[in-house]
């Protein structure tokens, strides 16, 4: 990777360490996620890759989730969904990890349905696989819940989007 940096493409060599640091923390490698991730934020203040500041908060947040730091995880996440530098994707994915560690803590019913329909309004306009995802997700948690016909629903309206000519 060096050699991109010195070819001028230092942003693209920040996605990369990103992109370390995420397969790490699927990995469980959280030490070495953390190390890739501080490389990705040094080259990301070095380089004014300013849109990619939030997804190292949301993947900072992920090990956090994992490190059951959940104050911590919702506070990068916040900070996160509201970056104005920001894709429409990562505040998206920040929202989503919010919105599962709303459930994840048996908040109320009407907190998750606000956590993850703030999630679909930010991912209207994004690819179908990523609006499936959220909802599947959002079924998920409902059915956790125990509201079986809502889960239900949002299941129906994955399949809605998977359907031909969608």
């Amino acid at each position: 990777m060096r050699e991109l940096e010195l070819a001028g493409r230092e942003r693209q060599v920040a996605d990369v360490w990103h992109n370390i640091a995420a397969t790490y923390l699927r990995l469980g490698a959280h030490d070495k996620a953390r190390a890739a991730l501080s490389r990705a934020e040094e080259m990301q203040q070095e380089t004014g890759h300013a849109r990619l500041g939030a997804w190292i908060k949301v993947t900072r947040a992920k090990i956090a989730i994992e490190e059951k730091r959940l104050g911590e995880a919702e506070k990068l996440l916040r900070e996160a969904a509201v970056d104005a530098s920001a894709t429409s994707l990562a505040r998206g994915e920040a929202l989503l990890v919010f919105a599962q560690i709303q459930a994840r803590r048996h908040a109320p019913a009407g907190k998750i349905r606000e956590a993850f329909n703030a999630v679909l309004k930010e991912t209207a306009d994004e690819p179908i696989g990523t609006r499936v995802r959220a909802l599947k997700l959002y079924a998920d948690a409902l059915k956790a819940a125990g509201d079986l016909e809502a889960a239900f629903e949002k299941s129906r309206e994955a399949l809605e989007l998977l359907r031909p000519g969608n």
